[in-house]
């Protein structure tokens, strides 16, 4: 009975249910003709279909086939061949296809991260050139130019991201980068981390 079903999501709170359900009880609401007590024992059963096929203390193992398990769950994915999804949906009476995991919650300082610069949150999005970052490298060229003859200086203050120099995205050497694009020489900008002592600063 095994489906070819697409991919669904399942509920973690109902797979938890599903996985709690024992063979016993199963057999015992579902298939009660299907239970039946072994002779001569207080708490071993085994099923009407497979005889060598034995339950107790919560475990079950089919003997002739050499193999077994804990759960209901168990029980139709390998006796009865049930797909995973249709085993869950079977014992839990619903259905998978509908559900749809809860959104993810927004980290603190991702609204911000998104308004400097989204590549922050996923380096694999384009560039946006209306984005903070972006209007920082248009001011901070056109202050250049209207200055360089008096070789004036300007800060730029940025408390998100951080150069790492391992290849990573960063606001600080994606600014750098923009700005020697435009002609702004290399060696007039420099970062604060480069540094060594507090005097440099």
């Amino acid at each position: 009975m095994r489906s070819n079903r697409p991919y669904v999501q399942i509920d973690p709170d109902v797979l938890e249910q599903a996985r709690q359900i024992d063979l016993l009880s199963y057999l015992r609401a579902y298939e009660p003709s299907n239970l039946v007590k072994v002779k001569g024992t207080t708490n071993v059963y085994c099923t009407a279909e497979h005889d060598s096929l034995k339950i107790s203390k919560g475990k079950w193992y089919w003997w002739s086939r050499g193999f077994g398990g804990y759960s209901a769950l168990d029980y139709l994915m390998k006796v009865k061949e049930y797909g995973f999804v249709e085993a869950v949906e079977t014992l839990t009476g619903q259905t998978m296809a509908d559900w749809k995991p809860p959104p993810s919650a927004v980290k603190k300082d991702e609204p911000r991260k998104l308004a400097l610069d989204q590549r922050l949150i996923n380096n694999m999005l384009p560039d946006n050139d209306t984005s903070k970052a972006a209007t920082y490298v248009s001011k901070a060229f056109e202050i250049w130019e209207q200055t360089k003859e008096q070789k004036s200086a300007q800060l730029i203050f940025c408390d998100l991201s951080t150069p790492k120099g391992d290849g990573t995205f960063n606001v600080y050497e994606d600014i750098k980068n923009k700005l020697v694009g435009k002609g702004v020489p290399p060696e007039e900008i420099a970062f604060i981390h480069e540094g060594a002592t507090r005097s440099c600063i």
